[in-house]
């Protein structure tokens, strides 16, 4: 258009990209066609059309000089400057602004194959013996479940590991009751290793609690009853208040790096750098035998990496930040709107760590493709207000071009793209030893693992405080690594959270010198949601 002003230093070309969706809106059948250019020199939008079964419902241009102050209107040395003193010097530096994406790292091993199932069969109570593990990984019609659980298992594993999530969507039943029973109840974990049995903790009145479990609970054989020390109020209370004095400075003897809850040990853990049984003891002078000392510092550091995504925007993706000093980067996590019931009236976002970056930073995929994302709204970067505390670290990018509902996995040999994971609900997973697993954009591939702890707090390494985390721990297989911030955390087509730190338990570095853990902690998707004021995309 000519009254159009294009971005500076434009080119005279442009790229469009379109993306469609189909809804159903009070018994009719829409579909959205969202239709964005894009100048092919800057890779900023030029042009915005949102299209109803074909019928044009928003059209959107983007001016970029529509409040330009003239020249005129300054004093006439206003952009004068002083002659240097150094005239006859000069200097030229040229910065890239599209740097050669690092290569990927290769393909697993046999032997790596091998490692990681083991792990993970012995981590869920299956068969690990080589003999057996050689045989599932060589049957090719065994692939089908690493898009789901990260490693080959046979029809009837993967039907059992089905069961054991059915059974793990209908806990938080249980912790229902006990709510409604709280100064008795203790808490809930499940035992993988024993087939994913619910073993639920009462302080008192056990046995009468239990029956009225199994009359209701849909899964009563799974039902396993143990009596513990502490009730799971006093155990909320206790962690509330080391937590509290940590953000305060007045523990002291002991450098605090982490607090959660284990419900299935009854205690409240306390992570210190080296976790000793001295630790141990400072912590119990000062607050009783219900809390002890593990070892584990979290880090929450971004990771230059690789993946080859294209539009639209799947959850898993590696995601790029370029700036005059380099390329850093996390991965998208899960999109969410904002808006009405019809399709056409909402804004679409992708959800990441918070700690990634802060509001404007703007974010590509691949690093040197289009931008797809602008930083908005975030719970860490600035530090929050009020006490330097915060529920959760996320933010929401706004999205340019292209929402999905689908997670970006990789194909069993680890090398081809494929579109299979979808989310179609949100929930909150609060048992210990419940599956859970996360797609990284930087680790490129699906890991599953236990429930750890919850109610975890963490320090940012800015300063802030954030609480209300989960840990999943991957039992010594180094599964996540710096650069899967912000991946999605889910089970089978549940969303669960967002990828918050990982602890480097001695793992060490990938091929690209990005730390890798064994342990994860996640901010819960329904704290993320709330603080982001979001609403989980759903639709396809």
């Amino acid at each position: 258009m000519p009254w159009q002003h294009a971005p500076p230093a434009h080119g005279s070309s442009f790229t469009e990209y379109d993306t469609s969706q189909t809804t159903v809106v009070e018994g009719t059948q829409h579909t959205i066609t969202i239709q964005l250019w894009l100048d092919q020199q800057t890779a900023l939008p030029l042009r915005e059309d949102t299209l109803d079964n074909g019928s044009v419902t928003e059209d959107q241009y983007f001016d970029y000089d529509r409040q330009r102050t003239l020249v005129a209107s300054y004093p006439s040395d206003e952009f004068s400057v002083s002659q240097p003193t150094n005239l006859g010097q000069s200097k030229s530096e040229t910065i890239s602004n599209d740097p050669t994406p690092t290569p990927d790292n290769p393909p697993p091993s046999e032997q790596d194959r091998m490692t990681e199932a083991t792990a993970f069969r012995s981590q869920f109570g299956l068969p690990s013996d080589p003999g057996t593990v050689q045989g599932v990984i060589d049957d090719p019609a065994n692939d089908a479940s690493v898009d789901q659980f990260g490693t080959p298992l046979s029809p009837p594993e993967l039907a059992d590991m089905t069961q054991r999530l059915a059974v793990q969507a209908a806990a938080p039943q249980v912790d229902a009751y006990g709510t409604a029973h709280a100064t008795d109840y203790a808490g809930t974990y499940i035992d993988q290793t024993q087939g994913g049995l619910v073993y639920v903790g009462f302080v008192a009145n056990g046995p009468a609690h239990m029956q009225d479990l199994q009359a209701t609970f849909p899964y009563p054989s799974r039902l396993r009853l143990f009596t513990p020390a502490r009730s799971l109020s006093t155990l909320s209370a206790l962690n509330d208040q080391v937590v509290t004095d940590w953000e305060a400075g007045t523990i002291t003897g002991v450098t605090v790096t982490g607090v959660g809850i284990n419900t299935q040990a009854n205690v409240v853990e306390v992570a210190t750098p080296s976790g000793t049984v001295a630790d141990t003891l400072l912590l119990q002078a000062k607050y009783g035998l219900g809390v002890v000392a593990v070892a584990g510092t979290p880090t929450d550091s971004s990771a230059s990496s690789f993946t080859f995504p294209v539009p639209p925007v799947d959850s898993g993706l590696f995601m790029y930040h370029v700036t005059p000093t380099g390329t850093t980067g996390c991965t998208i996590g899960f999109n969410v709107y904002r808006g009405g019931f019809a399709s056409v009236s909402r804004h679409f976002y992708a959800l990441s760590a918070g700690h990634c970056g802060g509001f404007g930073a703007s974010w590509r995929h691949p690093s040197n493709g289009p931008i797809f994302g602008d930083g908005r709204d975030n719970t860490v970067m600035p530090p929050p207000t009020g006490g330097n505390v915060a529920y959760s670290d996320s933010q929401v990018l706004s999205l340019r071009f292209g929402h999905t509902n689908r997670i970006f996995l990789r194909s069993a040999a680890g090398n081809n793209p494929v579109h299979q994971g979808r989310i179609t609900s949100a929930i909150h997973q609060a048992q210990r030893g419940a599956i859970i697993c996360d797609a990284g954009g930087s680790s490129q591939a699906v890991h599953c693992g236990e429930l750890a702890d919850y109610r975890v707090s963490h320090a940012e390494d800015n300063g802030a405080y954030v609480r209300g985390l989960t840990e999943v721990d991957y039992h010594g297989r180094c599964d996540v690594r710096a650069g899967d911030s912000g991946a999605p955390v889910f089970y089978s087509t549940a969303a669960l959270g967002l990828v918050t730190a990982q602890y480097d338990d001695g793992c060490g570095s990938d091929t690209h010198k990005n730390p890798e853990g064994d342990r994860m902690l996640y901010s819960p998707i329904d704290q993320v949601l709330g603080d982001m004021k979001t609403t989980l995309y759903t639709g396809g």
